[in-house]
């Protein structure tokens, strides 16, 4: 609900997750000096996408919790220090 396939810039296939992951891995040094990096395959558009979505439902509940405390912060603030 709510996919109306609008995605102009292609993002939903685009796996920064992967290539970030990639790359903070090619930094770790190699156990052996003969081995090479292991090959990785591309992830599927569904598995992408579908860790985008995860990622915006942890951000709006990250968001949800600052709209919340950030008044109640300000409120006590003004409370215990004289």
């Amino acid at each position: 609900p709510g996919d109306c396939s609008f995605d102009p810039l292609n993002l939903a296939t685009k796996d920064y997750f992967k290539n970030t992951q990639d790359f903070l891995l090619n930094l770790l040094p190699a156990n052996d000096a003969d081995t090479e990096a292991p090959v990785t395959a591309t992830r599927p558009a569904a598995l992408i996408l579908r860790d985008y979505r995860e990622a915006e439902i942890r951000h709006g509940r990250l968001a949800m919790l600052a709209v919340v405390f950030w008044p109640l912060q300000q409120m006590l603030d003004r409370l215990l220090i004289p």
